[in-house]
Formats: structure tokens, sequence, C-alpha cells
């Protein structure tokens, strides 16, 4: 079964420190003009609407109805309700229709009711509290949030390296994997291809050589690549020496042998 739509309020905000209008009205009236006044808004403020008809049956048949409510004269009832009418603590045209409230009565009224008309709206169609669905609103907003910023940081392997050659593939990946261990990743598509390109170039596109280079980088802890410097193999030969042999045709041989070398 349906609850019951609300009509009036349960409570209403009263001032520490009331308008000079009722100051005025208790410098008249004393205590009891204030606290009579108290009881009207009372009433005031549990009818719909925020006004209280003073003919609900007949005509001023509130009065006695207030009058054994409260134990109070009718007629001074009267004089003190004309009073606060005067003092324009009630609506004077309200009034000569036989209702009373004020300004600042129904433009408190008005913000409760159509408070309670978006609960009931939100509570139809969500079955929850207006707060309680805009705070998962707010999750939902934020979690999205997170997980969009989390998947434009990682790197999809079947689109992100697409531009990679297969040779090259498995190479450039274990240096990708190892850069973002080191937390220096490549925050975009474009220098991420800047990257492989220079792998490219100075490898010569040679994977093997590519492979080298990026061991290399890996082992002495550089953020980016560098050619191989190829060590030169610098084998100079011994200087040419003549040869100490002398043939038989020389004739610093036939010498030799007569003095009685060799």
């Amino acid at each position: 079964m349906a609850r019951p739509i609300k009509d009036g309020l349960d409570y209403f905000p009263l001032d520490c420190e009331m308008d000079y209008k009722v100051e005025t009205l208790e410098g008249i009236h004393g205590i009891t003009g204030f606290g009579f006044y108290i009881k009207l808004l009372q009433e005031i403020y549990k009818q719909k609407g925020g006004i209280l008809k003073l003919n609900i049956i007949g005509k001023f048949s509130l009065w006695k109805t207030l009058r054994k409510k409260y134990d109070m004269d009718e007629t001074l009832m009267m004089v003190m309700i004309n009073d606060m009418v005067e003092l324009n603590l009630f609506n004077a045209e309200q009034y000569k229709k036989g209702f009373l409230t004020s300004d600042g009565i129904q433009k408190r009224v008005r913000k409760i009711e159509e408070r309670r008309k978006t609960d009931r709206k939100n509570k139809k169609n969500k079955g929850k509290s207006y707060p309680q669905r805009k705070l998962k609103e707010n999750y939902k907003k934020t979690v999205r949030k997170v997980h969009k910023v989390k998947e434009s940081k990682a790197y999809n392997k079947e689109q992100g390296f697409s531009f990679v050659k297969e040779e090259f593939k498995q190479c450039f990946l274990d240096w990708v994997e190892y850069k973002q261990q080191k937390g220096e990743k490549y925050k975009t598509q474009k220098s991420l291809e800047m990257c492989y390109n220079k792998l490219v170039k100075i490898s010569g596109n040679d994977s093997s050589l590519a492979q080298e280079i990026i061991n290399e980088s890996m082992a002495n802890n550089w953020k980016g690549f560098f050619p191989i410097k190829k060590e030169d193999a610098k084998f100079k030969e011994p200087p040419f020496q003549k040869s100490t042999h002398i043939s038989a045709d020389d004739g610093l041989y036939k010498t030799i042998v007569e003095r009685g070398g060799y």
C-alpha cells in the first residue's frame, strides 16, 4: 500500500532573537500575546500550503475551537490577531479573505514542498532518496574516469604495436616492459613509434643487432638506445725484415766462402 502524501509540516524554524514586530506584540499583550502567536504559527504550519482557514465550518467557528483549546477569551484572541495583522506578522489581504498566513510562511512551505516532490519522484524512479542516488551517480562517474585514465596509460599489444615488424616485436616489447618496470612509460603513441624508429635506424634494420642494442642499454641502465661501438682489432704486422739469405750467385757469398765462412 502506498504511503499517503503528507500535508503540512511537523516542525518549523523559530529564531532565538525574534523580529521587532514580535517584540512589539509582546510589549502590548505580554507573554500571552507572544505565546498565542507561536500557537497560531503551529496551527498554520500544520495546514496544507501553510494557510489556516478561519471559517473551516462556519463563520468564525475557529475562534471557538481555539478558545477551548487554549482556554482564552474569544474577544481577546480577535484583538490580538488584529494587532498581528496590523504589525504585518500576517498578510492583511489574506486575512480579509478569511485566511491566516504570511509571505515568509509561504516561502518556507513552498521550498519544503518542492523538496518533498523531488524526493517522491526519485524514490519512484530509482527506489532511493535523492542524496543516495546523487552519491551513487558521482561514484560511477569517478570509477569511469579512473578506468579511462588507466586505459589511456595501458598499451594494447594488438593495436598499440601494430607498427612494429614481426622480427622486432619480441625485443621491442621486452624494452617497453623494462621501461614500464622502471616507471618510465611512453605517454603517447607517437613517442612509442619514435623510439621504435630510432632502434630500427641505429640497428640498420637488423633485428639481431637491435636485440644487442637493447641488451646493452638494459645492462648499462640507459634510458635510450645507442649504437654499439665495435672495437677495432688493431693488429699491427711486425716491421718488414729483409731476409738474411744470400744467394750462391751473389759475389758476397763467394767472398765469405773463401774466407772460411758458412
